[in-house]
């Protein structure tokens, strides 16, 4: 029976097996579940989480799929972004609805040259204006209970891939 240790994948003798590039090292999904009313601003933050990556920067590398929540229009375009270790990406954004139903930010990103051991992942946005009045939407995982029971219980999810280079 193969087992993953902290670094290496190994047989049941407990020899490494050797990974070509391009295995997969790890998956993990990454939930945010609480309902959080948003405050405009300038560059903020909707959420951060932790990922533990398992192989230095130059061993392996990343791909971070965020799918996210709202409801509530707000502005129209804001720069939405996710960021690894302070390196943010704009390459997520959000469709903008003036009306009340979901909105979904999302996106899919390669990240290189990203430490091994705790990374803070964060998704947030920056305005493209510089003002302070902006936001992608009013409220971050709504739910039946607070916001409309339509919507049921919604969370944000990240999923991280992280692969041999």
């Amino acid at each position: 029976m193969a087992t993953l240790g902290a670094t290496q994948i190994t047989d049941s003798s407990g020899q490494a097996l050797v990974r070509s590039s391009g295995s997969l090292i790890n998956v993990s999904t990454l939930v945010y579940t609480p309902q959080v009313s948003i405050s405009p601003a300038g560059d903020a933050t909707l959420f951060s989480v932790t990922y533990n990556k398992i192989l230095s920067s130059s061993a392996s590398d990343l791909v971070i799929k965020l799918d996210c929540r709202g409801c509530g229009p707000y502005s129209g375009v804001c720069g939405t972004y996710l960021s690894v270790a302070g390196v943010r990406n704009y390459s997520y954004s959000y469709l903008y609805s003036n009306g009340s139903e979901m909105t979904m930010l999302h996106g899919i990103a390669n990240w290189t040259g990203v430490a091994a051991g705790n990374n803070t992942i964060t998704v947030g946005w920056y305005a493209y204006t510089g003002g302070t009045g902006e936001a992608p939407f009013s409220i971050l995982n709504p739910n039946a209970g607070q916001t409309d029971s339509r919507f049921r219980d919604q969370d944000s999810t990240i999923t991280v891939w992280e692969y041999k280079i």
